[in-house]
């Protein structure tokens, strides 16, 4: 899969490297023993010795251990969906973020948010110039049906599929209800703020 995204690396003396993902902001420090013990090849790089194969392991600082982690192959699907839905998904994204860092309540990571986000459906993400508003239905009518279906929520897995999105030591139901409340909440404000201009968020205009 070539999606021609960049990655930003940089390795110093003591084998830390930062790794920064452009699609999805956020820094993550990742350690390379001088063994290298902690790079791995996943059998896909090994058949097609494309980069975003590679493997990387990550060191849990509150586990105590390395988890395998295939941070190319995740960054190369976030941009893929976000190329396919025009910008939905980023923007998706950066909405479900938003509101983490407005409240304490949602116990989610950034990353736990931006693999929810990567599974809400690509018609309810790809919206015409102006419609942005109806984002957050959709993000907010997604996490509704994961908070109520047990199954599908257990079943998400992160993009490059190396765990599951709600597992022991991931993202929890208790967090997935907090963003609910938040997205419901920032939803009835602005229909409140707006009732005059329209009734429901599908037919929200925003004015360039």
């Amino acid at each position: 899969m070539n999606t021609g995204i960049h990655f930003t690396s940089a390795i110093t003396r003591n084998s830390r490297a930062r790794l920064f993902n452009r699609s999805t902001p956020e820094t993550d420090n990742i350690v390379f023993p001088r063994s290298n013990r902690n790079s791995y090849s996943v059998n896909k790089y090994a058949e097609t010795n494309e980069k975003i194969y590679r493997g990387v392991q990550i060191l849990d600082a509150k586990r105590k251990e390395r988890l395998p982690n295939t941070p190319f192959l995740y960054n190369a699907w976030i941009e893929h969906k976000d190329n396919a839905t025009n910008g939905g998904l980023c923007k998706a994204a950066r909405l479900l973020k938003s509101l983490k860092y407005d409240t304490e309540s949602i116990d989610l990571s950034s990353y736990d948010l931006v693999s929810i986000a990567f599974h809400i459906p690509e018609e309810q993400l790809s919206l015409p110039r102006g419609m942005e508003l109806a984002l957050l239905h959709s993000c907010r009518e997604f996490c509704e049906e994961l908070g109520w279906d047990a199954a599908k929520r257990n079943s998400l897995q992160v993009p490059d599929g190396h765990c599951r999105i709600f597992e022991e030591g991931h993202a929890t139901k208790r967090g997935l209800d907090a963003l609910v409340a938040e997205l419901a909440d920032l939803e009835n404000d602005v229909l409140r703020e707006n009732q005059r201009s329209f009734h429901k968020l599908a037919e929200a205009r925003v004015e360039y």
